[in-house]
């Protein structure tokens, strides 16, 4: 099944901007609020909001308009937000992100269900961060010996995967609910794929629910 982790909010938008400008991370902004970076990375993803009573003094640090925050705080709330997906500028990555499961033999994607966002582990952020950045942990040779415990990043969800991830890397969800980290590859059928791998035989003609390119990978931490 899927496994969201919200979607880049109008609130986290606004946070993920100005704590950029600021040249803060996110460990730091949470020091000076009072919370850990893991909630702050929650604001910027779009999975949490802070309490109200906040955004006073996160409005002070990051020097932006505080009627400003809280209309977007409450509009977040109200779901009533513009939806936008951030891009990471140019530099070196900073803070975390979630790993919201591993892959398996097959290639298979298992999540981790029943498990609070602020407790999963977490992963180093890759370039090109955005606020729905996630990580998976390859166990075992599901990708390739080589590629044991290492972490595959992905945020772009494509539902109906869309024919420019043709010849990528993705984690994408087959109808029946499997979801693999396999090569999409043109099928003879319309509107389907075939998935492929250098370590097993292809799946063919197969719809699928969605579809994300793996944004990169990273080795062991």
């Amino acid at each position: 099944m899927l496994y969201t982790t919200g979607v880049a909010s109008n609130f986290g938008e606004k946070i993920w901007r100005a704590r950029r400008l600021a040249k803060l991370t996110q460990e730091k902004l949470g020091e000076y609020v009072g919370v850990s970076s893991q909630a702050v990375s929650g604001w910027e993803r779009g999975v949490a909001l802070p309490e109200a009573r906040n955004i006073p003094k996160i409005a002070s640090i990051l020097r932006i308009d505080a009627a400003e925050l809280l209309r977007a705080l409450d509009e977040d709330r109200h779901g009533t937000g513009s939806v936008s997906a951030v891009g990471a500028e140019e530099g070196e990555p900073e803070g975390t992100v979630p790993i919201v499961g591993y892959i398996a033999e097959g290639a298979m994607v298992h999540y981790y269900h029943g498990i609070s966002k602020g407790d999963l582990d977490e992963a180093p952020a890759p370039a090109g961060l955005t606020p729905k950045t996630v990580a998976l942990q390859v166990r075992g040779d599901g990708l390739g010996r080589i590629f044991d415990r290492w972490l595959v990043y992905y945020d772009d969800l494509r539902s109906p995967a869309t024919v420019n991830l043709l010849e990528r890397l993705c984690v994408a969800e087959l109808k029946d609910g499997q979801v693999l980290v396999k090569k999409l590859n043109r099928s003879k059928t319309p509107g389907a794929f075939d998935l492929v791998s250098e370590i097993a035989e292809p799946i063919r003609d197969v719809t699928l629910a969605w579809a994300a390119k793996v944004k990169g990978l990273g080795p062991p931490r």
